[in-house]
């Protein structure tokens, strides 16, 4: 390798040299190359002994190791293309030195037409907020355990460890798809922690009209009024609406007309419209609730606590969150609204259809619960099997 600077004649028929150094060396091919340097002598020569070291590695059959690999991710593009030009790079490789943000947008860009948009926004959604929070530029800067500690600290925020799942989930896939892409040449193994299982269960008769009275009577929390929560425990069981669709309601969602609630398909589960049906008296109180409200206002302003919200509501209604046949959380709302359904002797399609299930088993065999007492009052409501007459022959 040498590193020079070409002469030329200027008008005047003088030779001059040009302002940058340039390097001649021999290619994997045994072929002369030449790589316009930078003004600096030093620079060029450290420039120089790298294009060694890539042919290095091409003469040997060898993918460039880390260190290669974020100087590659971190030259100019017009190094990358010279270097794929003469073959010592090929263009997937050149393709694997973009940042990641332009990663995960090719990633989103190839699920977005076999997924719901509303799944492909959160799966960048997702991908963004862990190369943010780790401070990931580059896949070379991508470590398992930069992502376990980041998720870590979420978690002692308030992030389930559920949804710390799904965000594993989501990176681990876009992971293999770098690889069979071949920008990145493996999976980061990302360490899952697993969740406490439990059964949730439906409220109570006696036990949702106990939440209503500790919410309607009870102080601000996490941002919602007691008020506000006595509306939103009331809409979620009448309409089977779900955390994340309760959020999305404003003024402009209510058809009092028809007594309905409408939620777009950009804020559902399956990214379909949603129109609910409520009764009489709960339009009348949210038209009373909305009277002087701006149409596009959040009525609910729901965070990460839920849960933690509803139970605390549960407390103050003495009611006991957890016991032998599961545990009560803000998704049992929407559980009891199948079982009241199922309670009302209301038919199975019928549930389904408010449930919104595709699969009526989901909503017969999750979504519906036995109340207390439900099962001594059909043993009770068959023939008395004790009563018989005498044979005579006792």
């Amino acid at each position: 390798m040498r590193t020079y600077k070409p002469k030329f004649k200027d008008k005047r028929g003088k030779w001059k040299e040009v302002g940058k150094w340039w390097i001649e060396l021999r290619d994997h091919n045994e072929i002369v190359r030449r790589f316009a340097g930078f003004p600096d002598k030093a620079a060029t020569e450290a420039l120089g002994q790298q294009i060694q070291k890539l042919i290095s590695y091409k003469v040997a059959g060898l993918s460039p190791d880390p260190q290669m690999t974020r100087w590659l991710e971190q030259i100019p593009s017009k190094f990358q293309k010279r270097f794929i030009e003469v073959g010592l790079l090929d263009a997937s490789r050149a393709e694997a030195s973009k940042p990641l943000s332009e990663h995960i947008s090719d990633f989103v860009a190839t699920i977005q037409s076999r997924s719901a948009e509303k799944h492909a926004k959160q799966t960048k959604s997702y991908l963004m907020k862990i190369i943010q929070g780790c401070g990931f530029n580059f896949w070379s800067e991508v470590r398992a355990s930069d992502i376990e500690n980041y998720l870590g600290k979420l978690r002692e925020k308030g992030l389930s460890i559920k949804t710390a799942n799904y965000y594993i989930g989501t990176f681990r896939r876009f992971s293999l798809w770098m690889v069979r892409e071949k920008r990145a040449t493996e999976v980061p193994s990302i360490h899952t922690k697993r969740a406490p299982k439990y059964n949730a269960r439906a409220f109570e008769q006696d036990e949702f009209q106990k939440l209503l009275e500790a919410a309607k009577r009870g102080p601000t929390l996490y941002g919602l009024s007691g008020y506000q929560r006595y509306l939103l425990y009331v809409l979620a069981v009448e309409s089977g609406l779900r955390r994340g669709e309760l959020k999305a309601i404003t003024p402009a969602s209510f058809d009092f007309k028809n007594n309905t609630v409408f939620v777009k398909g950009q804020n559902t589960k399956n990214s379909d419209d949603a129109t609910q049906t409520i009764s009489v008296g709960t339009a009348k109180l949210f038209k009373e609730h909305i009277a002087n409200k701006m149409p596009n206002v959040i009525l609910f302003e729901l965070g990460l606590h839920t849960a933690d919200m509803i139970r605390a509501d549960c407390k103050a209604g003495s009611i006991e969150v957890e016991n032998n046949r599961g545990k009560l959380n803000f998704h049992s709302l929407r559980h009891t609204c199948g079982t009241f359904l199922a309670d009302k002797g209301v038919h199975p399609k019928t549930i389904q259809t408010i449930m919104r299930h595709k699969d009526i088993n989901l909503t017969m065999g999750l979504y519906t619960h036995t109340l207390k007492g439900q099962v001594a009052t059909a043993i009770n409501s068959l023939p008395n099997f004790t009563k018989h007459k005498a044979t005579g022959t006792e």
